[in-house]
């Protein structure tokens, strides 16, 4: 991998190659706040705002061109698991570190490159690979939000540094 380029790959699903206009990566976000997975077809990329979501992680600085023309920054590039209401893992590779944003944002047109089908009908968007449903989302008002699970991260968003169990204690005030 070399320079702001990265190429989205997922578990069980082969890799891509990246549209690229004058080395900065095309991306269009919405402005939500939501702790889940946005599907969204507009974003080109799979985005996370959290680097401590990542299970691995490159930094790689650089700016990312949204749907209004405006920019923000890339710092980083790596790997992050989801596990969706369907009991199924998913790693997404080469997800893009964007902390200005608010909200994780899965690629529609990423997963569709992917071999993956996605359906939206009735309210629901549904993630097929192979023609078995992994995934399920729901509209919410005019956005479609993916189904996941919470996976279990006592250091959630809490920087890259585990806390000690007297951290915990203090914050707390129990164990």
């Amino acid at each position: 991998m070399s320079g702001n380029k990265a190429a989205n790959t997922h578990v069980a699903i082969h890799s891509t190659s990246i549209e690229e206009t004058n080395n900065d990566l095309n991306v269009s976000l919405y402005a939500a706040w939501k702790d889940t997975w946005m599907i969204d077809s507009s974003t080109t990329h799979h985005i996370m705002p959290h680097a401590s979501d990542f299970s691995s992680y490159s930094k790689i600085k650089g700016a990312v061109c949204l749907g209004d023309k405006s920019t923000v920054a890339q710092e980083g590039v790596g790997s992050v698991t989801i596990k969706t209401s369907k009991g199924y893992t998913i790693m997404l590779s080469n997800v893009l570190h964007i902390p200005m944003v608010n909200t994780c944002f899965i690629a529609v047109s990423t997963l569709e490159t992917k071999e993956s089908k996605i359906n939206f009908t009735s309210g629901r968007a549904k993630i097929l690979i192979r023609g078995k449903k992994i995934a399920s989302g729901v509209r919410d008002q005019k956005l479609y939000w993916l189904d996941v699970v919470p996976i279990v991260n006592l250091n959630l968003h809490a920087g890259s540094t585990p806390a000690s169990i007297h951290t915990w204690y203090q914050h707390m005030g129990h164990i």
